[in-house]
């Protein structure tokens, strides 16, 4: 039995997979954040790169709500949750432009 080798378009763009994949590895490094510093997670090793990574890119968002103080000593940073609902958002609006852009070139292109 032959296999065919064809593959059917998906209807989606490289691009959108991209951006999923980018937003993915952000909201991924944020809820770590979140978790580590809830959790009171020493910053040692892995912990640290999250919390580096985490600082950075909840950077634009620090200050808005304060930092909770929860049990033992452990952080609720806001600052990480704010992030991660703008950076989702922001994904799907850039998802929205490219998939209008790939089906505005998609359509002209084919008459």
């Amino acid at each position: 039995m032959r296999r065919s080798t064809t593959r059917a378009w998906s209807g989606t763009s490289p691009a959108v997979g991209i951006v999923w994949l980018l937003a993915g590895i952000v909201l991924a490094f944020l809820a770590l954040d979140f978790i580590f510093h809830a959790s009171g997670a020493n910053n040692v090793g892995f912990a640290a790169f999250v919390f580096s990574v985490g600082t950075f890119l909840a950077a634009p968002f620090a200050g808005i709500f304060k930092t909770t103080y929860a049990a033992h000593g452990n952080l609720i940073i806001w600052a990480d949750v704010l992030a991660m609902v703008i950076y989702a958002l922001l994904a799907v609006v850039i998802v929205k432009v490219v998939a209008l852009v790939v089906a505005r070139s998609s359509a002209t292109t084919v008459v």
